[in-house]
């Protein structure tokens, strides 16, 4: 297991040297559709954020011109939210569509090898069938790269942009809407003494919400769309050496895709059923409901927010292994019928 994880980052980082990645990344593709988007995916993508931020434009000007509280100043403030909600549609639209696309290239690539009777070639070679494999995800992965960066990028300015929007508008928005009817009263200013008795006994609470939110973002805007393609990746290979033709290594794959989709959907559903059937009954009870509210009552505040951080980062660990794992499962299986593939399509 260890020597496969060592060739997947190999193969992901670029192996220029190896005869069967310089041929897949050098511009061969069996998606022929792709090779000529392929030039133009930059300004492609960033035609779906305009897009999209278009839309959302179109969405909120209605609402915006039938509010007489809010004054020109206040639409024009207005814009950064609307190129803000762009780039999150947009960057979702981006990853649902390189999802598809990477199941697509991959789905063709050692069925068309058999479908073209190539595969004897390089069956007969000293190159490994693990390889081969390797080989042909690495590539795959190295054409659709910069939708990834992409996908990264428009989630990390999501994020980040969102949380400074939201104090951007709290504070110049706020004041712009507040002095549009009435001036609010001034909030008392709270002395220091008053604070520090307050934070110093729930830093360590608060230290944790802090790195469990990093935690997240970081996982959320960089390691989750990666290990998305790589699975989306991984299905395709494991289609196209369950096929003998382009074409039934495409319709395998989308048939794997909606059974992998039904299958998430149904463990949702028995997971949100399970712990409703849990906690309602728990709740309900007269017996059971004021002994759990008294001991979280009873708990500080510092160990309710470290247990929350806990939780949050166990979670996203949690799926993250998960979905780790069943990328190198279904590398494992395309290995292995790789290695037990006729040479010809007959």
């Amino acid at each position: 297991m260890s020597s496969l994880l060592s060739e997947i980052f190999l193969f992901l980082r670029g192996q220029s040297d190896h005869p069967i990645y310089h041929r897949e990344a050098a511009g061969w593709s069996y998606v022929r559709a792709w090779r000529g988007l392929r030039r133009s995916c930059l300004p492609l993508m960033l035609l779906i954020m305009l897009s999209m931020s278009c839309c959302c434009g179109l969405i909120f000007l209605p609402t915006a011109f039938e509010d007489p509280t809010i004054t020109p100043t206040v639409l024009f403030l207005m814009i950064p939210g609307v190129l803000w909600a762009g780039v999150l549609v947009g960057g979702e639209i981006i990853n649902l569509l390189t999802g598809l696309l990477a199941t697509a290239l991959t789905a063709t690539t050692i069925s068309a090898e058999i479908e073209a009777d190539t595969y004897a070639l390089l069956r007969l070679t000293p190159i490994p069938p693990r390889q081969i494999v390797l080989a042909k995800l690495g590539a795959a992965f190295n054409q659709i790269r910069l939708p990834v960066i992409t996908i990264m990028i428009a989630r990390l300015v999501a994020i980040v942009g969102g949380i400074l929007l939201l104090l951007f508008y709290v504070t110049v928005l706020g004041s712009e809407l507040g002095g549009a009817s009435s001036t609010p009263p001034t909030a008392p200013a709270i002395p220091l003494d008053v604070w520090i008795p307050v934070l110093v006994p729930n830093i360590i609470g608060i230290a944790g919400l802090v790195v469990a939110g990093l935690f997240w973002l970081v996982n959320y805007a960089f390691i989750k769309p990666l290990e998305d393609i790589l699975l989306f990746l991984a299905v395709g290979l494991f289609a196209s050496s369950l096929a003998r033709t382009r074409s039934g290594g495409l319709f395998t794959a989308g048939g794997i895709r909606v059974a992998m989709w039904m299958v998430s959907y149904v463990l949702s559903q028995f997971v949100s059923s399970f712990f409703s059937l849990v906690t309602i009954p728990l709740a309900l009870t007269a017996a059971g409901a004021p002994i759990i509210f008294d001991r979280l009552a009873n708990l500080s505040p510092s160990l309710l927010m470290l247990g929350s951080a806990i939780s949050v980062m166990a979670i996203v660990l949690v799926m993250g292994v998960l979905e780790f794992v069943v990328i190198l499962l279904l590398l494992k299986i395309t290995q292995n019928r790789a290695e037990n593939l006729p040479f010809a399509g007959a």
